[in-house]
């Protein structure tokens, strides 16, 4: 018979006859190496033939034998959604017999090679530039790039590093040996091992081999980014502070120490609701001032809010409920967790620290395993970890997800808004382009160091002596006739300057004790900025307020913008308790 004159089944055997063949592999079977091509093959060809077989053998469950395309696809999307456009290194052809004519249907069966030798398009990207570089013609400048971290919350690290992705059960640490059913073992009992670049490879190398979905002490797979250089699963994917602490950790200490109140009949439940109603936030701390935690919220063991306003009420913690907090047995959890956050979150960070944060991590995981063993969770284990990953990756605060998250939050709450149920990616790209074309249209968007608020000219004769005096000995030419703005606010470096905020002045002695100034006037005088502040007096750290007690010394100076963002770029709120002044810092303050 003539070649010409085949039908499927006899191409098929004159295929398998030269499956050793890698060039006509290549040349013959490439045109069905993806199942969208195989889908558009069966459907074309095969479709509407009586006797329609096919079966699936891609993993050990399955085997079934499907009449119809349809089930045969629903299949495939339903188990195998991950090897869809996978392409394969093999192909293997099994027959069914038609007893009617005699004839045989073949169904291709891909064998897929996981262990790629090949780069996907990002990485190939992301190789280049780091090789490459990448050159910028109008500024005749050549930028060069290395790959650092990748960062994300544990959920989406463990999908690109190829770990398992659920943390209920199985080892679901990426940094060592920790399983789930140990969760509740104090530190101080048990050691885990910690996982290696050549172990981890290994692992991988046998999940490879193995290729039947069984996850091996937490790898499940090959990480899509394994080509990628400078990458590696166990180096590459730190925790992020943000999705620990914010979001993980904060919530549930708070709703330990309020309930433990409640408990000991200190506060009920609509109290505690009654005192954060009233509490006053400072300037500074308003735009994350969280949502009010109402009764039915307590009952259900839940804190709301988002995650600046999470750490913004466990920050505030001791001085809303300042009478009881020395009554509370998880007050050494708060204490611990707060000393934790204060080192994770500093920057720059010391290395001597890191040992010390080792400790106290150990610390906070066993009193939490002891005194309220209910919450613990995977996250109370992979703070631990920070240590280790802030020793090979310097301060978490450089790659955590809090901006992605703020942007994340505006696409999710436009989507909500949109009411769009169609085309919601056209929607949202749409909108968001809009938005920044209105953005670039105002005359002051790329000058936002520029930006004020409330301004208002000022005599010299309604401000005080010393604020007079002060003016004449430190600006040339300054006389009655001059001309004086005042502004509340003014937004500088992107830092928001306000009246009456608090700013870290300088850093002395060898316990590194911060002084303190506050901003007093915002005058714009000869087209200048002259930022009066007063010197304050650092009394004391109060351990029970986690804050800076603080006393006015009158002394007035002037400041330029950039001194106050110098070491702590961020304003501060003054809170009274007791009729004393205090401020309250997260993170620990150093010298670069």
């Amino acid at each position: 018979m003539d070649p010409r004159q085949w039908n499927c089944v006899q191409v098929s055997k004159w295929l398998s006859s030269f499956s050793t063949n890698q060039q006509v592999i290549n040349t013959f079977i490439k045109p069905h190496c993806t199942f969208r091509k195989l889908f558009k093959h069966i459907q074309y060809i095969h479709l509407g033939e009586p006797n329609f077989k096919i079966r699936c053998e891609l993993g050990i469950t399955c085997g079934t034998t499907y009449s119809s395309f349809s089930g045969y696809k629903a299949h495939i999307y339903r188990e195998h959604t991950t090897l869809l456009n996978v392409e394969p290194r093999k192909q293997e052809v099994q027959s069914y017999t038609d007893a009617a004519n005699d004839e045989t249907l073949d169904d291709i069966c891909v064998d897929f090679d996981m262990e790629r030798n090949h780069e996907t398009e990002e990485e190939l990207n992301l190789n280049n530039l780091q090789t490459n570089g990448l050159l910028i013609p109008t500024l005749n400048r050549q930028f060069n790039f290395a790959f650092s971290v990748l960062s994300g919350d544990h959920l989406a690290n463990n999908f690109m590093g190829g770990f398992q992705k659920n943390f209920n059960s199985g080892q679901c640490c990426r940094i060592c040996h920790f399983s789930y059913d140990e969760k509740l073992i104090p530190l101080t009992d048990i050691t885990f091992t910690q996982c290696s670049i050549d172990e981890h490879d290994r692992l991988v190398q046998q999940v490879l081999m193995l290729n039947n979905g069984i996850i091996i002490q937490g790898v499940s797979d090959i990480s899509p980014l394994s080509k990628l250089l400078g990458f590696h699963a166990v180096k590459s994917l730190p925790n992020g502070p943000m999705h620990d602490f914010n979001e993980g950790l904060c919530g549930p200490v708070i709703f330990s120490m309020l309930k433990e109140a409640s408990n000991k009949r200190i506060l009920t439940y609509g109290e505690v609701e009654e005192r954060l109603i009233n509490f006053e936030y400072g300037s500074n701390d308003k735009s994350n001032k969280p949502p009010i935690i109402k009764k039915k919220h307590l009952s259900k063991g839940k804190i709301i809010g988002t995650a600046s306003q999470k750490m913004c009420l466990f920050r505030l913690f001791p001085i809303i409920f300042h009478d009881i907090f020395d009554q509370l047995d998880t007050k050494d959890i708060y204490t611990c967790l707060r000393e934790i956050i204060s080192i994770v979150f500093a920057c720059p960070l010391r290395k001597s620290w890191i040992s010390y944060l080792d400790s106290l991590t150990i610390r906070f995981q066993c009193l939490m395993v002891h005194i309220i063993p209910n919450l613990v969770t995977p996250k109370i284990h992979f703070i631990t970890d920070y240590a280790k990953q802030i020793a090979m990756n310097g301060p978490p605060i450089r790659h955590w997800c809090m901006r992605f998250e703020s942007k994340h939050r505006y696409f999710k709450q436009l989507a909500t808004k949109s009411n769009n149920f169609k085309n919601i990616i056209f929607s949202l790209s749409k909108r968001h382009q809009l938005h920044q074309c209105f953005l670039f249209s105002s005359w002051n968007y790329f000058q936002a160091n520029e930006q004020f608020s409330s301004p208002k000219q000022v005599k010299l004769k309604g401000l005080s002596a010393a604020v007079r005096q002060l003016l004449h000995d430190n600006i040339e030419d300054f006389d009655y006739a001059t001309h004086i703005s005042e502004c509340q606010q003014q937004a500088h470096d992107h830092v928001k300057i306000m009246k009456g905020s608090v700013f870290v002045d300088t850093i002395s002695h060898e316990e590194e004790v911060p002084s303190f100034m506050q901003l007093a006037f915002i005058f714009k005088i000869n087209n200048k900025w002259v930022l009066i502040v007063e010197q304050l007096q650092t009394i004391a750290f109060v351990e029970t307020l986690w804050s800076f007690e603080l006393e006015r010394t009158r002394i007035l100076l002037i400041k330029k913008p950039n001194d106050l963002i110098l070491i702590s770029p961020k304003g501060y709120d003054i809170y009274q308790v007791k009729k004393k002044s205090y401020v309250n810092i997260l993170s620990r303050l150093t010298k670069k």
